[in-house]
């Protein structure tokens, strides 16, 4: 029973069609040499907005690092749990730094492989008009942590940001 479960998922899986390359799935393109104005249009907006997007969460992340050092700075003197809450500050503004950079830089190789394309310099040469809408919100939200352990709960906030 077992071997015919396996079979039936691997064959459910290699039916199901896979989109691997990026201008594929974002634009309808089939192949990025022979893009259209439009779509080469739209696989430049997607790239820039993937840069964009990892400019934004580097910055988002330098300041709660930064904004976590000033806390466990200042309140190394008084250490009244303060250098605790500075401490996770920096460690959470460090990861999400980490987690920006490959998204910038992904953006930046997508954008270079366009400007390799024939379509390039006619995008280049083309009058620019500014047609994209900056779709980044950060919203906060609270938030009640709970302790699985010791049953206490505690008052919070939530940032999410959506791009």
């Amino acid at each position: 029973m077992k071997p015919v479960l396996l079979l039936f998922v691997f064959a459910l899986f290699s039916a199901y069609p896979v989109n691997a390359q990026w201008y594929e799935r974002a634009c309808g393109v089939q192949d990025i040499e022979l893009a259209t104005s439009d779509e080469f249009e739209c696989m430049w907006n997607k790239a820039d907005k993937t840069i964009q997007a990892g400019m934004r969460t580097c910055g988002i992340g330098t300041g709660i690092a930064v904004l976590g050092g000033v806390t466990m700075f200042v309140s190394g003197a008084s250490d009244g749990g303060y250098s605790m809450i500075g401490a996770t500050g920096i460690i959470c503004g460090l990861a999400t730094v980490v987690v920006s950079i490959p998204i910038w830089s992904i953006g930046a190789s997508r954008r270079n492989k366009l400007m390799d394309t024939p379509a390039y310099k006619d995008y280049q040469s083309a009058p620019q008009q500014n047609t994209t809408q900056q779709s980044t919100t950060l919203q906060f939200s609270p938030l009640i942590n709970t302790n699985q352990f010791t049953k206490q709960a505690s008052l919070g906030i939530s940032a999410s940001l959506n791009f």
